[in-house]
């Protein structure tokens, strides 16, 4: 039978990434993942020194950030119109 305490140990290790593996995870710098995480925008724990992030953290930072087609496309669509010099109905 394992040990109770090692298979969760495994467990929460699985969840928690230190701050290079969160960059990777991420697809940034570890620089840029840390000024995230001053400016609040990226939730953390902290075990003396050691600043770890929980995957769901990340993924819910992903999952925030995410833009669809739809909101892509109308940026895109603003975009054209101010450098056309015209405003759409939905800007005034």
């Amino acid at each position: 039978m394992p040990n109770l305490v090692v298979v969760a140990a495994e467990s929460v290790k699985q969840r928690l990434l230190n701050g290079t593996h969160a960059a990777l995870y991420l697809d940034m710098s570890k620089s840029k993942l840390s000024q995230l995480r001053l400016e609040g925008k990226i939730p953390y724990v902290k075990v003396g020194a050691s600043v770890y992030h929980l995957v769901e953290d990340l993924d819910a930072f992903i999952k925030e950030h995410r833009v669809s087609p739809d909101e892509r496309a109308q940026k895109n669509s603003s975009i054209a119109c101010k450098i056309n010099g015209k405003v759409s109905s939905s800007q005034k």
